[in-house]
């Protein structure tokens, strides 16, 4: 297998969903030779084009099976509403996938590992605490806590989830009404439009993403359906996240991350878990740790992670 190649690939739900993504094979795994894999997944209202073959690619060159995916409602994958982020469900999915990648040829099924960042991150962790035949799960700045969106993301979202509330969740008004997280103007970097995130970090970083859901032949939406607020601002990952052990956990945390949570809580978080736990403190913020000499401090430290528990 040449460094970078996937395959597209299917799993499917509980109930009976069909998830779609890229399977990166081991070099390693030939004739009977089994390899470990890793199951990732992006943050919220992002696809699996968004920067993840980036780790995706290395963890491969270092003998690693990568599965990336959809999440349920979102990209190349199955599910309605269209854009809906059900986070208990993704935990669900994670399962789900771990079952998948179990059954494939060349797969070690003892160990296959978890990774996911911001959102997805929380979980990863939730179906690492609730699933004991997870080998290990990486952290990838987390988020913990709904009540941290709830408290931080902008005042008309909080109206929006409230009315949501009144009116039920399968209201026709809530069903075709969205909300845009990425910035994707000048308006939106100015903080005069519907965005949620505003800066000039965001719209960069999500021109970059664009272009590359565009050369993989998907369509990036850029918007969460209103329905997701209910389980986004409700969701309280980092609960289950002392439960975890005794599986393997890499935790890393941003030291200015405004995307997940803020520092302490990560390392607060990261205390209360049980072992065995290792901690690494990223430089930056979030959307920074996924370039440059920051994404490779990141990357070393999960590879030689992975080494460790992979044997």
């Amino acid at each position: 297998m040449v460094s970078g190649r996937w395959n597209r690939v299917e799993f499917t739900t509980y109930d009976g969903l069909k998830l779609r993504g890229n399977w990166f094979e081991s070099p390693s795994a030939v004739g009977t030779a089994t390899s470990p894999a890793i199951i990732m997944t992006q943050g919220l209202a992002l696809l699996k084009e968004h920067y993840l073959q980036n780790w995706a690619k290395r963890f491969q060159d270092a003998g690693f099976h990568v599965l990336i995916y959809d999440h349920r409602n979102f990209g190349d994958s199955e599910g309605y509403p269209r854009c809906e982020a059900d986070l208990e469900r993704q935990a669900d999915d994670y399962s789900d996938a771990v079952s998948y990648v179990r059954g494939l040829n060349g797969v070690n099924p003892d160990k296959v590992f978890l990774w996911g960042i911001c959102h997805a991150g929380g979980a990863a962790g939730t179906a690492a605490a609730l699933d004991r035949r997870i080998a290990g799960v990486i952290l990838m700045m987390p988020s913990l806590s709904g009540k941290f969106d709830y408290d931080n993301w902008p005042a008309r979202y909080r109206e929006k989830y409230e009315a949501t509330r009144q009116l039920g969740r399968d209201a026709a008004d809530n069903k075709a009404d969205f909300v845009r997280f990425w910035p994707t103007s000048a308006a939106d970097r100015a903080g005069q439009g519907e965005s949620m995130l505003t800066d000039d970090v965001s719209y960069n970083w999500v021109q970059g993403a664009s272009r590359l859901t565009d050369e993989g032949g998907s369509t990036f939406d850029n918007k969460l359906a209103v329905t997701s607020l209910h389980s986004i601002f409700r969701a309280r990952p980092g609960a289950y996240f002392p439960e975890i052990s005794p599986t393997p956990v890499l935790f890393l945390a941003a030291t200015d991350d405004p995307l997940s949570t803020d520092f302490e809580t990560q390392a607060k978080t990261y205390s209360a878990m049980g072992e065995p736990k290792e901690f690494v403190a990223l430089n930056g913020g979030h959307l920074s740790n996924y370039f440059g000499e920051q994404f490779e401090v990141g990357l070393h430290a999960m590879l030689q992670w992975l080494q460790k528990y992979s044997r």
